[in-house]
């Protein structure tokens, strides 16, 4: 019984180093100005990190440092596109220079197109795989070396269940995600060996307020800013993005090599792995039944399709972007139309 005690207390100490690991260290985030990138920086500060965050926005990133600062969370913010591989060279060696070594890199910045396939271009696909797969390898570029040589380190990548197993109407998205995961999960391997752990993480539908940011495009696109905009108020249909920047900063802390957020990443997951192909016929099913939007590629972002909903749509995407510092809504309720993202 004694024995049994020493080893539980044993087992709770190293539990509880372990939880401590993120204090006292500079972290980095990438997009971490708004949604869920704004969460887990805020979950960092507390846990005792330093942190910097970074964004194209640099207007957006100082009412991000103002937001995190009301909460007790201060934090360094530097502007960079991620898909400029010498701007962010650049800007991590700023904040080697400004604030020390850098210990933790959360790669979040990221993009999202919603509709059919037959509305997305090869413009679409690029800019999400430019900023959603790339942007996060120019950051590992740029800072690996340094962790490297010091044989310790730790970086984070921000996958998806659409990463795992392909959403409808989300095809640049799942795509650039799925390189995500499949580079990031290699990483890991290849890389514990130098000391540097990789973190990669499936993250279920949150609720950030990205809508109102996301592009949607083909002749269904309000019906589906509508749709996602009202997943995203809603408790039960998405997960909250303070709950997921917890679960996230706890996988960061154990150095899991996989973090799923949320029981239905994990059931998704796990079925995708024994059932493919049911998981496969069923999203065919799903597809089937949305709008079709053959040879129609316009598209328009969201915080801008939410005015053409009237009143109750320009509601539900206000209280969906408003926590989570989102771009404000348009004044004026004029639908705007582009040709590609």
């Amino acid at each position: 019984m004694l024995a049994a005690g020493a080893v539980a207390g044993a087992n709770l100490v190293r539990a509880t180093l372990r939880r401590r690991r993120v204090r006292g260290k500079l972290a980095v985030v990438t997009g971490g100005s708004r949604g869920l990138g704004l969460r887990i920086a805020a979950r960092l500060g507390q846990r005792g990190a330093t942190v910097a965050i970074c964004a194209r926005d640099g207007a957006e990133l100082e009412r991000a440092a103002r937001k995190l600062a009301a909460e007790g969370v201060v934090v360094s913010t530097y502007v960079v596109d991620v898909t400029d591989a010498a701007a962010v060279r650049h800007t991590m060696a700023q904040i080697h220079r400004d604030l020390g070594a850098i210990d933790l890199v959360v790669n979040n910045a990221g993009i999202l197109h919603i509709g059919p396939a037959t509305a997305m271009t090869h413009d679409d696909l690029r800019a999400a795989m430019e900023t959603n797969f790339w942007g996060a390898v120019h950051v590992a570029d740029a800072v690996l070396p340094s962790m490297i040589a010091r044989g310790d380190g730790h970086l984070v990548n921000i996958g998806s269940i659409g990463g795992i197993t392909q959403i409808p109407w989300m095809l640049p998205y799942s795509a650039s995600k799925a390189a995500i995961v499949g580079w990031s999960k290699g990483l890991h391997h290849d890389l514990a060996r130098e000391g540097v752990a990789v973190t990669t993480v499936a993250p279920w539908v949150m609720r950030t307020g990205g809508p109102v940011n996301a592009t949607f495009k083909g002749s269904a696109r309000r019906g589906a800013f509508l749709a996602l905009a009202l997943a995203d108020i809603t408790p039960g249909l998405a997960i909250g993005a303070d709950a997921a920047a917890r679960t996230i900063v706890r996988g960061i802390e154990a150095r899991r090599s996989m973090v799923f957020v949320g029981l239905r990443t994990r059931a998704i997951a796990a079925l995708e792995a024994m059932m493919p192909n049911v998981v496969g016929a069923s999203f065919a099913l799903l597809a089937a039944a949305l709008p079709s939007s053959k040879g129609d590629q316009t598209g328009g972002r969201g915080r801008e399709l939410a005015g053409t909903l009237g009143a109750a749509g320009r509601t539900i995407a206000e209280r969906s972007r408003s926590r989570n510092n989102q771009p404000s809504l348009p004044a004026r309720s004029a639908p705007a139309v582009i040709a590609a993202n």
